[in-house]
C-alpha cells in the first residue's frame, strides 16, 4: 500500500496542499487550488475530528508558536469552534468583524435558530438566544465582538462556566450518591443563616413592608412518575416536555432553602445570596477550600441566566406602572458588572407564526387560585420566588444553555436536516460533563487531604 505522498516527507507551508486524510469518501486538503480553499477544508475536517493542524504547519518551539505547532491543542474547544463558526457564517452572521455589536449576534442567531429547531420548538429560540447573549455580555460595550471564531469562543467558554456551576450545585443526574449535610437544619445552613444575619442588611419585609403575609402557597412544577415538569409539551405532541428526576428536583429545593434562608425572596437578592452563599463556602470551615472566586462567578452567571427576566420590585414609593406581567430589568441580575442590561434586545427575535392554533411550548404554565391571582396583582407581593420556583428556572436555564451547546457543536452534521427536537438536561453521559465531576473530586479530595495534614501537623 502506498503511503500518502508517496511516503515522502513534507515541511513547510506548501503541504496544506497535500493529502492527509479521507472523510466519508471525501479527500480533505486534497486537490485545494488556494490557500482559503485549504483552510475551509481543514475546518470541515477540524469539526469532524480530524487532526489536521499538525499537517499545515513546522513544528515549532518558543513563546510565539500557535496552538499545532508542537503546541498542545485544545481539542474539544476547537472542534467546538470549527463547527460553532460553520453554524454562524453559513446561517447569516450579521456585521463586519471590525464592527458587530452583541445584538448583530442575538438577531442572527434568531434567524438561524428557527428553520434549525422546527416550529414545535421555536418558541424556545428566544430562551436561547439569551443564552448566547449571555454568553457575550462581558462585551456588550465593546466595538466589536470579533469574527465568529472570537464569538464561538466566547460562547465554549460559557457553556464551561454553566457546566461547572452546576456541577458544583450538583444539579445533574447521577449527582446524589447519598445524604448530604445540606439544608436550613444543616450545620452549614444554620452558619450561614448567622453569617448572613451578622453581615447584612435586613431585607425586604422591612424596605417593602410585610410581604411574607401576602405570601400565598401555590402550585409548584408538575410532579408525575418521570419527574417534575419544567417545560410543557408543545401543542401537537412533536417536542416532549422536559422532567427533572424527582430525587434531583428536591435536592435543588432543599439547597435553594438553605441559600434562600427559608424565605420568599426577590430575583436579584436570589442572585445575591447566591454568590455571597458561594463565597461563604471557601472560607476556612465552611465545607468547600477548593471553591475560588471563579466558582462564585459561574455560579452568579447560571443564576442571572436563570433569572433573566423576572424582575425586582420597585422602591416602596414609586408603585409599578404595570400590574400583571414581567417589567423591564438588568435580564442577567445585578449581581455582577460582568452581566449588564440586555433586556433592550429581547423584541428582536420575531414570535412564532400564528397558524389557526399557535404552539403553546414553553415553560409549565402555573394553576393559579383565586388567592394566588390576588397576590400576582399585588404590586410588591408579586415578586417573591420560592425555592421550587428558582429550581424551575435554573433547569429551564441549564436545558438552554446545553441545547444551544448541541446546536452549535454539531452544525455541520446537521446542515442539511433538521436536529431532533427538544429541550433537555445534561445527562451523566455527557463526555465534557463527566470530566468536570471528576477533576471537582479530585480537588475536593486533594483539599481534605491537605487540610488533614495541616491538623495532625498542628
Amino acid at each position: 500500500m502506498m503511503p500518502p505522498r508517496n511516503g515522502i516527507f513534507c515541511r513547510g507551508s506548501g503541504c496544506r496542499f497535500g493529502e492527509v486524510g479521507v472523510l466519508g469518501g471525501q479527500s480533505i486538503l486534497g486537490h485545494a487550488h488556494s490557500a482559503e480553499a485549504a483552510a475551509e477544508q481543514a475546518k470541515a475536517a477540524m469539526a469532524m475530528g480530524m487532526d489536521v493542524l499538525l499537517a499545515r504547519k513546522e513544528f515549532c518551539r518558543g513563546v510565539s508558536c500557535v496552538d499545532g505547532m508542537g503546541k498542545p491543542l485544545d481539542r474539544s474547544k476547537a472542534t467546538f469552534v470549527a463547527q460553532c463558526a460553520h453554524f454562524f457564517t453559513a446561517g447569516g452572521l450579521e456585521g463586519q468583524d471590525d464592527y458587530r455589536s452583541v445584538k448583530n449576534v442575538y438577531d442572527s442567531f434568531g434567524s438561524i435558530c428557527g428553520p434549525r429547531v422546527g416550529n414545535a420548538e421555536l418558541p424556545f429560540c428566544r430562551a436561547y438566544g439569551d443564552v448566547v447573549a449571555a454568553a457575550l455580555a462581558p462585551q456588550l460595550g465593546a466595538a466589536t465582538v470579533g469574527s465568529a471564531e472570537n464569538i464561538c469562543a466566547s460562547m465554549f467558554d460559557f457553556s464551561l462556566e454553566v457546566k461547572q456551576a452546576q456541577v458544583d450545585l450538583e444539579l445533574f443526574e447521577g449527582s446524589l450518591p447519598g445524604k448530604k449535610d445540606m439544608g436550613l437544619d444543616s450545620e452549614r445552613g444554620r452558619r450561614w443563616a448567622k453569617f448572613v444575619d451578622l453581615s447584612s442588611p435586613r431585607p425586604l419585609n422591612e424596605t417593602h413592608g410585610d410581604l411574607l403575609k401576602l405570601q400565598a402557597t401555590s402550585t409548584k412544577a408538575k410532579e408525575s412518575k418521570e419527574g417534575y415538569e419544567v417545560t410543557m409539551a408543545s401543542w401537537d405532541g412533536a417536542m416532549k416536555s422536559t422532567r427533572v428526576p424527582s430525587q434531583l428536583f428536591e435536592h435543588c429545593e432543599v439547597e435553594m432553602q438553605e441559600i434562600m434562608l427559608g424565605e420568599p425572596q426577590v430575583a436579584g437578592r436570589v442572585s445575591k445570596l447566591a454568590v455571597d452563599w458561594c463565597n461563604f463556602q471557601q472560607l476556612r470551615g465552611g465545607g468547600r477550600p477548593d471553591w475560588t472566586e471563579r466558582t462564585c462567578i459561574g455560579i452568579g452567571k447560571l443564576f442571572g441566566l436563570a433569572l433573566r427576566n423576572i424582575p425586582d420590585p420597585p422602591p416602596a414609593d414609586q408603585p409599578p406602572a404595570v400590574l400583571a406581567g414581567a417589567l423591564p430589568k438588568p435580564a442577567f441580575g445585578q449581581l455582577s458588572p460582568t452581566m449588564p442590561p440586555t433586556y433592550t434586545m429581547m423584541p428582536t427575535i420575531p414570535d412564532p407564526p400564528k397558524w389557526g392554533e399557535p404552539p403553546a411550548s414553553g415553560p409549565v404554565p402555573p394553576e393559579m387560585t383565586k388567592e394566588q391571582m390576588q397576590r400576582m396583582l399585588d404590586p410588591t407581593a408579586r415578586f417573591l420566588m420560592r425555592p421550587d420556583q428558582v429550581c424551575q428556572q435554573l433547569f429551564v436555564a441549564i436545558g438552554a444553555s446545553n441545547r444551544v451547546e448541541g446546536l452549535l457543536r454539531n452544525s455541520y452534521k446537521t446542515s442539511f436536516r433538521v436536529p431532533g427536537p427538544g429541550l433537555a438536561l445534561p445527562t451523566k453521559e455527557d463526555p465534557l460533563l463527566q470530566a468536570m465531576v471528576q477533576a471537582a473530586n479530585f480537588r475536593q479530595a486533594t483539599q481534605k487531604e491537605a487540610g488533614s495534614d495541616d491538623s495532625r501537623s498542628a
